[in-house]
């Protein structure tokens, strides 16, 4: 095959500074190198992510004014998901890159790993980046460097005399080799970033640090291969794609390391996701006075432990009685201090509230639990002494008959 049309690119490292704090970083530099010419386009950057792939190829096609035929990438992730090794198997493409290709009309033609030899041409390019105009640059902030070797490769090695063409690889390129290569599009390519991903038991996935949400039902049953989740984003959205049917989309510069959509969730657990108190006793005061003074019985029995789940499930029993049922519930929980949701779901259970039982003594205002630390009065009148009348042999004796009791 002619090497018209066809480039090679390839990422490796080095280090670069961040143009607003300074610090140094692991950088990687990206060389696109035409095959027929040795005109390359260069590009520091600080990741290897797809969506960083996908902008340095729109980059050196911009720059290159066109789009070679054939492109042999690294083996990277963001090209390659899986490599073949021989020619009995097939390569697993990035679905990213295959996007890309198809909006550009260039074909992918990867080589099988650890092939150097295959990559001649832009492996000793990168040698000659790195050993030309990388010496000494270490550090510097990648805005300047990126400035500057594009610079660099049209005024110095643009126009050295290459090694094995014996001609300057930018007059090859301007006067032979650019016309061979495909217009740019019409259309401006919006960046897709596809994901591969598993659907957790909370029926979330995870995409570039961020967790979205689907159907709840996508979730798959216990014992089985979880669900496969494929994401695909935009700068702006993310959707969810199962089994090639769209299932979800969201915002993907929401606030927050979660995004969940209330439509997403059981019914049972959508109301939980309601935080506030204020909330609760809100929806509370929509079913009247009494379910109101109940619902903050709720939320104020224990100062210290959040009670806001006990008072969703209270609500939600409650909200599930017709309005004259639901009042002679929540005055029989009233009377006897019953702020527990097993307690209100028993007065429902057993019709507690329809059978007539007598006034709550003072003692069951504890409900089913008794102070952790109560004493009998024994104990205090041994400590206060001027309340104490009689002898000590008087107290000696209701001391051991306080004893034998």
């Amino acid at each position: 095959m002619s090497s018209l049309g066809r480039c090679n690119c390839r990422s490796a490292p080095a280090t670069c500074s961040t143009p607003d704090s300074g610090k140094q970083r692991k950088a990687w530099v990206f060389v696109m190198v035409l095959g027929y010419s040795r005109h390359m386009y260069v590009e520091y950057v600080f990741d290897q992510r797809a969506e960083t792939w996908v902008r340095l190829h729109m980059n050196a096609f911009k720059a290159l004014k066109g789009v070679p035929e054939e492109i042999v990438p690294d083996n990277l992730k963001a090209a390659v998901l899986k490599a073949a090794y021989s020619s009995s198997e097939d390569t697993v493409l990035n679905r990213s890159y295959r996007d890309l290709a198809r909006h550009y009309g260039f074909r992918i033609g990867p080589t099988p790993p650890r092939s150097p030899e295959k990559k001649g041409k832009v492996e000793r390019q990168i040698e000659y980046v790195k050993g030309n105009f990388g010496v000494g640059r270490d550090g510097e902030s990648i805005r300047m460097v990126n400035a500057e070797v594009q610079r660099w490769t049209r005024e110095i090695a643009g126009i050295r005399r290459h090694g094995s063409t014996g001609r300057a690889p930018l007059e090859v390129f301007e006067l032979e080799e650019q016309a061979h290569l495909t217009p740019l599009p019409s259309q401006p390519y919006q960046v897709v970033i596809w994901h591969k991903a598993t659907l957790h038991r909370d029926f979330h996935f995870q995409f570039d640090g961020r967790l979205y949400s689907v159907p709840w039902n996508h979730v798959a049953p216990k014992g089985e291969k979880p669900t496969v989740v494929w994401a695909r984003a935009t700068r702006a959205t993310v959707e969810a794609y199962i089994q090639d049917k769209r299932v979800a989309d969201h915002d993907r510069n929401g606030a927050g390391r979660r995004s969940t959509k209330e439509e997403h969730l059981p019914e049972h657990r959508g109301d939980h996701r309601h935080r506030d108190p204020a909330y609760w006793r809100e929806r509370a005061a929509e079913y009247g006075a009494d379910v109101r003074t109940l619902i903050d019985g709720v939320l104020d029995h224990d100062p210290v432990k959040s009670r806001v789940d006990m008072a969703c499930s209270c609500l939600r029993l409650l909200a599930g009685l017709d309005e004259e049922r639901r009042t002679s519930v929540t005055q029989h929980a009233l009377r006897f201090g019953n702020v527990h949701y097993s307690e209100l779901k028993r007065i429902v259970e057993r019709g507690l509230d329809k059978q007539h039982e007598p006034e709550p003594s003072v003692s069951s205002c504890w409900g089913e639990h008794t102070p952790t630390f109560a004493r009998s009065g024994f104990d205090y009148q041994q400590r206060v002494e001027p309340a104490w009348s009689g002898s000590s042999a008087a107290r000696k004796s209701e001391e051991v008959a306080h004893a034998n009791a």
